[in-house]
């Protein structure tokens, strides 16, 4: 077994959740398909046992038919089932599996799938797909714990490669990299005069995908700091069907977020119900998380200990497993239990200390240091009406398929 099987092996035994790594044992064996065609280029594919394991899946509930990442799988065992497998096609379906990983938050599986094509891929195969696999393995390596410093050089390596190829979309996209690595060192003064001068460069060569992000980034930069209206008003423009589901159920997440800081409990509820509707499960997951803080602000013992039970087992990005602490520890706070509450602080401390995450740290010792004062009263929010009128609307519309997701 070579190095690249081994760490998608461990990643697969080492998630901790025994559905999810049910899952990834069924990409095993793919994974396992394209390091022999790394290493032997004549190499027959053998998907029966792939086949098997993706049938024995499907019939024990392991996937459902809707999944991301059940898609990605079903494209990689297509493109490997062959005698003589076009190697392009492949890098091509490895790519969408790589993603379909690092949208389900499987990170330590993404970078092992994304060191595979890096090996696989040759200049016959398209040049996105490289450009691609640099893109979610420097974001892959922002976000870990694992990694930080080996991600600096992954935004110049992206912008060197997209430059090569003629692609400027890339170059922005680098760009996203190097800000990511900025807002997740808590310099949001730094990150924000950063991702508006690469807005401001989008003129020059537009992407729907980079302007998104940006956005995105620029919104969370002023929550952060305390100005929640900006924030809605930015995040409000992101819902307009014009850019990625991540950003637009990203931009919900924020404004439930803000409506929470505000004191309109119902607004963030139809906001962070409307995210239940989200196609990854990452994004499902921080709809679970806002409505966990709802639950605790309502005095809702029973509902909050309940998400507190489902998300504890779940696979959670490093920020998303600190902010989960942090969501925990407050709704303890505020349901009587002290013991637990600086529990759940020292842990989301610990792990930020651990990934030098600058914001969360400063955060954290804020929240332990006021952990024995009073909770700040919630004041309604009196402004951006149109916003809470916005998402309420999207809830209604959806109510159906949210019941449904909330049964």
């Amino acid at each position: 077994m070579d190095q690249q099987e081994q760490a998608f092996l461990s990643a697969a035994f080492g998630v901790g959740d025994e559905r999810l790594q049910r899952r990834l044992l069924v990409g095993f064996h793919l994974i396992r398909d394209c390091c022999r065609i790394v290493d032997d280029p004549d190499w027959v594919p053998r998907v029966r046992v792939a086949k098997n394991a993706l049938e024995h899946a499907l019939a024990n509930g392991t996937f459902a038919p809707d999944d991301l990442e059940l898609a990605a799988l079903r494209g990689l065992l297509g493109a490997l089932d062959s005698d003589k497998p076009h190697r392009a096609a492949v890098c091509s379906a490895l790519v969408a599996y790589g993603e379909a990983l690092y949208r389900e938050n499987s990170l330590p599986a993404t970078l092992a799938a994304f060191d595979v094509l890096d090996q696989l891929w040759t200049p016959a195969c398209q040049p996105r797909d490289r450009l691609e696999a640099a893109y979610y393995q420097g974001m892959t390596l922002v976000r870990g714990r694992y990694a930080r410093e080996a991600s600096s050089y992954m935004p110049l390596l992206l912008a060197l490669r997209a430059r090569a190829a003629g692609d400027v979309e890339y170059i922005a996209l680098a760009g996203i990299v190097h800000l990511s690595r900025t807002m997740y060192s808590g310099n949001i003064a730094l990150g924000l005069r950063e991702a508006e001068k690469r807005l401001r460069q989008l003129q020059h060569h537009p992407s729907l995908r980079a302007e998104g992000n940006f956005l995105h980034n620029i919104a969370a930069a002023h929550g952060r700091v305390g100005r929640t209206h900006e924030t809605l008003r930015i995040a409000d423009g992101l819902l307009d069907g014009r850019y990625h589901p991540s950003a637009t159920f990203g931009a919900l997440d924020l404004i439930g977020v803000a409506f929470v800081v505000l004191g309109d409990l119902d607004a963030a509820r139809a906001a962070f119900e409307m995210m239940l509707l989200a196609p990854y499960s990452g994004l499902r997951r921080h709809a679970a998380l806002g409505l966990m803080n709802i639950h605790a602000r309502r005095m809702e013992r029973r509902e909050f200990e309940q998400i507190h039970r489902y998300l504890d087992s779940q696979p959670l990005e490093i920020d998303i497993r600190i902010d989960f602490f942090l969501t925990a520890g407050r709704g303890w706070e505020k349901l009587g239990d002290l013991s637990r509450a600086r529990a759940a602080f020292d842990e989301a401390y610990q792990l930020a200390r651990e990934c030098g995450l600058g914001y969360e740290i400063f955060k954290t010792e804020e929240l332990i240091g006021s952990l024995s004062d009073p909770p700040p009263l919630s004041r309604p929010a009196e402004i951006a009406p149109d916003v809470a009128a916005h998402v309420s609307a999207m809830r209604d519309q959806h109510a159906n398929e949210i019941a449904a997701c909330l049964a």
